[in-house]
């Protein structure tokens, strides 16, 4: 039990020591990605929200701490289209993506990056 805790902490505590950027992306078939930045919404002792709204979908990230896990949601119309969790970025892996392409429609993605800030 306390090399699980240790681990969670020190994922944890990596994150912290890094800056996350969070993106909503938006490509229509053969045209290139548009990348709108995610701005931090609301935050609590527990919880932080990503949040951008770009050409009528609404992109999120929760990212809940004691769990280390992000909650992504893409809206459009404020019906949910999309809903994962992922695994918070790390500096060995510093990052997490979730991507849907729409059967009639454009490729939806959110991609989160940590940049560890150097010591």
């Amino acid at each position: 039990m306390r090399v699980l805790i240790g681990f969670f902490l020190l994922m944890n505590a990596t994150v912290l020591a890094g800056t996350l950027t969070c993106e909503g992306w938006y490509q229509e078939k053969d045209k290139d990605i548009e990348k709108a930045p995610m701005a931090l919404a609301s935050q609590t002792e527990n919880d932080k929200i990503y949040s951008a709204t770009y050409k009528d979908y609404v992109y999120q990230v929760d990212w809940n701490q004691k769990l280390t896990t992000f909650y992504t949601t893409i809206e459009k119309d404020k019906k949910r289209i999309l809903f994962t969790t992922a695994r918070v970025p790390t500096d060995n892996h510093p990052e997490a993506f979730t991507d849907l392409n729409l059967p009639d429609g454009p490729r939806l993605s959110v991609n989160c990056e940590v940049k560890v800030n150097p010591k």
